[in-house]
């Protein structure tokens, strides 16, 4: 599988959940919804073999 690079809003999702926030506030803070968090959280784990 090639290399695949973190996207802005992935590093947006990074940050906020190291500042402990929680999906539902992500979202809220993003204007996305909280599947869409789970999903872009989901892709992350993904493309760093966690």
């Amino acid at each position: 599988m090639p290399h695949t690079q973190i996207t802005l809003r992935e590093l947006q999702i990074i940050q906020l959940a190291r500042q402990g926030q929680s999906n539902k506030e992500i979202a809220t803070q993003l204007n996305i919804t909280e599947l869409t968090v789970k999903s872009h959280r989901k892709n992350i784990m993904k493309k760093l073999g966690l």
